[in-house]
């Protein structure tokens, strides 16, 4: 009967120790999987952001643009009309036979 225990124990200890691998690996390979998930979700967010980015800066120089193209506008506009303006100043300046016609 001791040897039977004996054996019982050793057979349960042999099971505890397998038991114990089965699940050291189970750990191991879990530790794996979320490294690995880790890994393309850390990815993602730096392709994620790195597609904002570009699409921000691709606004950012359409706006600019836009802001170049009104503000060319603007200074073709003032010059036109200040042209206009002095146009109109040096055609109504009275001559000296304007005043002695008075």
């Amino acid at each position: 009967m001791a040897v039977n225990f004996g054996n019982k124990t050793i057979e349960s200890r042999k099971r505890a120790d397998n038991a114990y691998r089965r699940m050291d690996a189970v750990i191991v390979e879990d530790k794996k999987i979320l490294q690995m998930a880790n890994f393309e979700n850390m990815t993602a967010a730096k392709i994620d952001r790195r597609m904002k980015k570009e699409q921000f800066d691709k606004r950012k120089q359409e706006y600019e643009i836009s802001l170049h193209d009104r503000r060319q506008q603007l200074a073709d506009l003032y010059n036109t009309e200040i042209e206009a303006w002095r146009a109109e100043v040096l055609s109504n300046v009275e001559t000296l036979e304007d005043r002695q016609a008075r």
